[in-house]
Parts: structure tokens; C-alpha cells; sequence
């Protein structure tokens, strides 16, 4: 699943929670991270408030959504600009040699 530069991490729950088409209500998705009430992933949906960063490998789960997207979208709440210079540096970092492939030019 791709993302259009700017999306903040509200943006992709709610776009998220709208694909899953009442799959999964915000009670249970509030549950399944340890909250009593769907007030909580409301507030996580219109931005309100930060989504803890430990909560969002379960996030992950229950929305069926790649956990590094979710948590590069999670870090970009509380670093922005860190978070923006990490995904230019390393834009792919499936890309990035291996042991098992080719080492890295200049450093070996």
C-alpha cells in the first residue's frame, strides 16, 4: 500500500478504517490495543491526540497494514523532520545490500 507524501498517520487510519468497510468497529480496534472506549481511536483519526508508538504494532495487526509504514507514519508525529530526512536517505530499505548480495560501495 502506497502513501501520497503528507499523509499524516490520522489520515492513513481513517482512510484505513474506511477500506475495511465496518469489517472491524472502533471499539474493537480500541480493544485490541487495550482501550476501553472508540473514543480513543476517534481522537487518533481526527489527529487529536498522538498515537502512542507502542501501540501501533497492534494498530498494524488490526488494520492489516504494513507495520513499518505505520510506525514511519507514527514517528513522523513526534519527529517530522527527522522522520522526512530518514525516508530520503533511505527510501527503500529493501534495496540496500546484504550480506548475502553485495557489500556496500566505498565502505568495504
Amino acid at each position: 500500500m502506497s502513501i501520497q507524501e503528507g499523509t499524516t498517520i490520522a489520515d492513513f487510519v481513517r482512510k484505513r478504517i474506511a477500506e475495511l468497510n465496518g469489517k472491524i468497529s472502533t471499539a474493537e480496534i480500541a480493544h485490541s490495543l487495550g482501550y476501553k472506549h472508540g473514543r480513543a481511536i476517534l481522537m487518533f483519526e481526527r489527529g487529536e491526540v498522538k498515537i502512542p508508538l507502542d501501540k501501533i504494532p497492534a494498530l498494524a495487526v488490526v488494520l492489516r497494514a504494513d507495520p513499518s509504514l505505520l510506525m514511519t507514519l507514527g514517528l513522523a508525529q513526534y519527529l517530522p523532520s527527522s522522520i522526512c530526512c530518514m525516508v530520503t536517505v533511505i527510501p527503500d530499505a529493501n534495496a540496500l545490500p546484504t550480506a548475502d548480495n553485495e557489500p556496500l560501495q566505498g565502505l568495504v
